[in-house]
């Protein structure tokens, strides 16, 4: 098999296995869209919602409090955050607050905003990501789900800036962190074959059947005829007219339309 059809196919399955093999968490509909979502595994299986409800509090108070060098972390899962002595996290938007004590001042910044969180799944523990976007200043929060059946109480962890400047990094681990252990009555996304994949594939046997046919071409045509150089292009002629029969064809298929616009508008000719 020719090397171009080979590294044309190899890169198809390349893709197509990445695309297969990614795992995702994709919001579910309703209230609880700001803490749960809906596990898929890369083979398109549903592992089960992820649901954080549990762990908030509905009447805006800190749920969670982390303590990482000078600073302390507060966040509430679900429902808006809302400290009334911290300046820039009382107005009930945010998700996370930090509390800055160095030099003896407290000053308060908001990490991120609870109704702009984004869910990922890290690829090599398979574990379910919320990023809260947002904050202070480009400020925003990641916050990693362990699950462990075994933690009834769960545990918040900071872990400060170790990637990223103002992007502070938590781990929660507990039960609600493993998918379908805390029921919640949302609707979630059913999962289903991705047409995004069906459509790569297709494209790929496209490519594959499209390169086949240029080098197939060129060794008959070397083999059987001696041609050398461009001449080695099956169909020469055509593929060097193909792109006026486009053009021909676009004009063919608009010009009626383009008739019909020009005859009911009022337009009259210049002579």
């Amino acid at each position: 098999m020719p090397a171009a059809l080979i590294i044309s196919l190899l890169l198809c399955a390349f893709a197509t296995r990445t695309i297969l093999a990614q795992a995702t968490c994709k919001p579910v509909n309703g209230a609880n869209k700001y803490c749960a979502c809906s596990l898929v595994d890369g083979d398109g299986t549903a592992a089960g919602v992820v649901d954080l409800s549990l762990y908030g509090n509905r009447d805006r108070s800190y749920r969670f409090k982390s303590t990482s060098a000078d600073r302390d972390y507060y966040y509430n899962p679900c429902y808006p955050l809302v400290l009334p002595d911290a300046s820039d996290c009382k107005d009930g938007t945010a998700a996370g607050c930090q509390e800055d004590r160095q030099n003896g001042a407290n000053t308060n910044y908001k990490i991120g905003n609870f109704d702009a969180v984004q869910y990922s799944v890290d690829a090599d523990t398979n574990n379910v990501i919320l990023v809260y976007t947002g904050g202070n200043d480009g400020r925003e929060m990641k916050i990693t789900l362990k699950c462990n059946p075994t933690v009834s109480d769960p545990n918040f962890a900071a872990l400060g800036e170790p990637n990223k400047p103002k992007t502070y990094e938590f781990t929660l681990e507990g039960v609600c962190a493993c998918p379908g252990a805390c029921k919640s009555s949302v609707s979630i996304h059913k999962s289903s074959n991705d047409p995004g994949v069906v459509g790569i594939i297709l494209l790929c046997l496209g490519l594959a059947a499209f390169v086949t046919y240029f080098i197939v071409g060129a060794v008959f045509l070397r083999v059987k005829h001696q041609k050398s150089g461009t001449d080695l292009i099956i169909n020469k002629e055509f593929w060097k007219d193909f792109p006026f029969l486009i053009k021909d064809g676009v004009m063919f298929t608009f010009s009626p339309l383009c008739k019909l616009v020009n005859k009911e508008g009022s337009y009259s000719s210049f002579k």
